[in-house]
């Protein structure tokens, strides 16, 4: 294979701040384009509590660590350097005579480029549920898509996040024979939709769930309600609040909507990720809100 070397330079033509599929995919254009490039890399991709992917062209079934391996190893042959650091600053300077950015990280070095790429990622928060991150990435799942077809012959339970979960519980039933809505104290369905739920099977419990009981293998066994009650579900779909990292971005002075446009898009940038900040890009879930 062609391969570009070069020697890590003080002052980059590009920093790119997240090492995950969007960073790493920018990273790989920008070394092929003979562009100076470090990738920083907190370790902290979304996926990294998942042992393996679903619906990836040529990777199904690949830990997600092993696709960010390959990644890096595939960028690093065109010169790009990697740390594995995180970064906790960022704002314009100018530096032996040249405009850019001053990014500092946490082991207190501070980095320079011409350029900078934002791919931080988003940060999944999960209901207040006793023992339910321990089950996150496996039994307790977000994207019935990227999960469904391992549910097999399983009871699975929709814990409700917000109104959406009534179409979340129908939707469902498409890989699982027996799904069950936690309403949780957050939504109250109408008379319509409790019949409609019932209709196609799909029952309904009222009450705050308070934890999740393991079960057997990579199963739960239920989950218990502030009332002591227990109900049985083997899985759990689970929407989680999502927040964007923002800090690099505040200090930037980048704009971050309130919520994602009609087009999943919570940094204003243009069709190529320029944001309104000259000299900072976006990519990967800065850009849309789409599943990780």
């Amino acid at each position: 294979m062609f391969k570009v070397t070069r020697v890590s330079e003080p002052h980059h033509d590009v920093i790119v701040v997240g090492g995950g599929a969007a960073g790493l995919s920018a990273a790989l254009i920008l070394s092929q384009a003979c562009r100076s490039t470090l990738v920083l890399d907190s370790g902290e991709a979304r996926n990294r509590f998942d042992d393996h992917m679903r619906g990836y062209l040529t990777r199904d079934g690949l830990c997600p660590a092993d696709l960010l391996s390959i990644g890096r190893d595939e960028v690093a042959e065109f010169g790009a350097v990697f740390r594995t650091v995180r970064a906790v600053a960022a704002r314009p300077t100018t530096v032996d005579g040249r405009a850019g950015f001053t990014v500092d990280v946490d082991d207190g070095e501070h980095l320079h480029a011409r350029r900078l790429l934002l791919a931080m990622g988003l940060v999944d928060e999960l209901p207040d549920v006793e023992g339910l991150r321990d089950h996150w990435g496996a039994a307790v799942f977000h994207c019935p898509y990227c999960r469904g077809c391992e549910i097999g012959d399983r009871t699975v339970g929709v814990l409700a996040c917000g109104p959406e979960s009534v179409g979340e519980a129908h939707l469902v039933l498409q890989w699982a024979p027996r799904v069950v809505l936690l309403t949780n104290d957050l939504i109250d369905p109408s008379p319509r939709e409790r019949s409609g739920l019932g209709v196609r099977g799909i029952a309904v419990v009222d009450g705050r769930v308070v934890a999740v009981r393991s079960g057997d293998g990579d199963s739960l066994a239920g989950v218990v309600h502030a009332d002591g009650r227990e109900t049985a579900v083997e899985a759990l779909l689970v929407s989680p609040t999502v927040h964007i990292r923002r800090a690099l971005l505040d200090d930037l002075g980048v704009p971050v909507r309130d919520e994602p446009d009609e087009w999943g898009a919570i940094v204003p940038s243009d069709d190529h990720g320029k944001t309104e900040v000259p000299g900072v890009w976006v990519a990967g879930n800065l850009r849309t809100s789409t599943p990780r």
